[in-house]
């Protein structure tokens, strides 16, 4: 949403969205806007202006356009806040520093096709050098190389490993100060999309695109470590024409990208996002308190993808033709309303306690690999050699169905698993005797298959 300043009186008034513009007409057709009633039509006049007495000057373009008044401080100009003056100084602009800046300042163009990675790097420093939220209004802006937020760029190929090798690519405390007192807010608006079309197309490193963060496990206040994505949409190259992200189901990887890498940070809020067309639609290496909620993935190899992040909530998301929705290493976990539909797999978790409660799958009609819906324990093959177990799941109010697929597989360190008020159609696959299932007010045609425990409290 864009916002603007009107001078009137003395006092600055905000308008948003396309109802500044109105006010302004109004104020200067009526003559109580600032006195010498200048005004330019682009930033560029702004800068090239020739001032005579005039100290506050009105850039009347609807996209970056604001109320900019003369100073004298010593300030680089950013081209979106701070302008060169040509008879010296410098131009300000006037914005609410509660409703943060906007890309668009910065000449962010969300037309698809220009590249926007220069305006949302200089805003991004804006906003970390003076802690602001950063608006971005409808439009899809295409990137053309990866956007980094906070600290150095992590080793793409190593994000994803078993083990923590990514520790020695982050300079932490260089960059522990900074991100502890300038947390990262970035909020979009109606059909806000970040289009990521970068030149490489290699099937052997991973890319990223979109958001990669990177904070702290151990600052000292969790209060002042919020950062948080609304209500953007992440597109891969290759399904966009500039209109609308093109729909494929995803039978293999899809484009070698990730939508939002977060990487060592607490108390992240992931909400009303989209991740379409990518091979990791989201990824959490070591994150903890933080939470997804209310948001889509669609067309990924991998929707949510996560790795030694703890204590975590996911909450009001859906999937539709994932490979895999959502895949979890981690601890202390809760999955409130997850809806998967025409996805390979729903859900692998390994890691201690899980909590499910509210959790729809449906795979009728799709021709896929007889891979279960639901994966407890290591499927990767290391389950035996795994030191660790996995243990702790209960499941509250679950419906299953999936066409005669097998819906729930236990691996050989999966321990303990509870369902409770479900409903359940198909094959639940189990291959240790130490595996438990226990089994209270539930029906369906379940069918438990291999040499677990069961303990039936229907």
């Amino acid at each position: 949403m864009l916002e603007a300043v009107v001078y009137l009186n003395g006092d600055f008034m905000f308008a948003r969205g396309k109802y500044w513009f109105i006010i302004f007409i109004i104020l200067i057709s009526s003559g109580t806007l600032f006195s010498q009633q200048t005004v330019v039509d682009n930033l560029e006049q702004l800068t090239n202006f020739e001032t005579n007495n005039s100290t506050v000057v009105f850039v009347s373009d609807a996209e970056s356009g604001g109320l900019f008044y003369v100073s004298k401080a010593n300030i680089q100009p950013d081209y979106g806040i701070v302008f060169p003056r040509k008879n010296g100084g410098i131009w300000v602009r006037h914005f609410n520093k509660a409703l943060g800046v906007n890309v668009a300042w910065w000449g962010a163009k969300g037309d698809g096709y220009s590249d926007d990675i220069e305006a949302f790097d200089r805003a991004t420093k804006y906003c970390l050098d003076h802690n602001l939220i950063l608006n971005l209004p409808s439009g899809v802006f295409r990137i053309s190389k990866q956007w980094v937020i906070g600290a150095k760029a992590t080793n793409e190929t190593t994000l994803l490993n078993n083990g923590y090798s990514i520790s020695g690519t982050i300079n932490i405390k260089a960059h522990e100060m900074a991100r502890a007192l300038s947390p990262f807010i970035v909020r979009g608006s109606t059909n806000t999309c970040i289009y990521g079309d970068f030149d490489t197309d290699s099937l052997t490193a991973i890319v990223y695109y979109g958001i990669k963060s990177n904070g702290l496990p151990k600052q000292k206040s969790n209060a002042h470590y919020t950062h948080e994505f609304s209500n953007i949409g992440f597109y891969g190259k290759g399904f966009f024409d500039g209109i609308k992200p093109k729909i494929q189901i995803t039978k293999k990887k899809s484009n070698k990208q990730i939508g939002l890498a977060l990487v060592y940070g607490t108390n992240i809020k992931i909400t009303g996002c989209t991740f379409n067309s990518l091979e990791y639609g989201m990824v959490a290496n070591t994150i903890y308190f933080s939470s997804i909620t209310n948001s889509h993935f669609e067309n990924c190899f991998t929707g949510i993808h996560t790795l030694f992040s703890n204590s975590n909530l996911i909450q009001n998301v859906s999937g539709f033709y994932n490979k895999v929705f959502i895949n979890i290493r981690g601890s202390q976990i809760v999955i409130n309303n997850m809806n998967s539909e025409y996805c390979e797999t729903a859900l692998i978790f390994s890691g201690i306690n899980l909590v499910l409660n509210g959790v729809y799958c449906e795979n009728h009609n799709l021709n896929l690999p007889n891979n279960s819906q639901l994966i407890f324990g290591r499927s990767d093959g290391n389950s035996k050699s795994s030191k660790s177990l996995t243990t702790g799941v209960v499941i509250n109010g679950m419906t299953l169905t999936a066409g005669g697929r097998d819906v729930i597989m236990l691996a050989d360190d999966m321990r303990t698993l509870n369902i409770n008020g479900s409903n359940i159609n198909g094959k639940i696959i189990t291959r240790n005797k130490a595996n438990k299932i226990i089994l209270s007010n539930t029906i369906g045609g379940l069918n438990v298959i291999g040499p677990a425990q069961i303990i039936d409290q229907r």
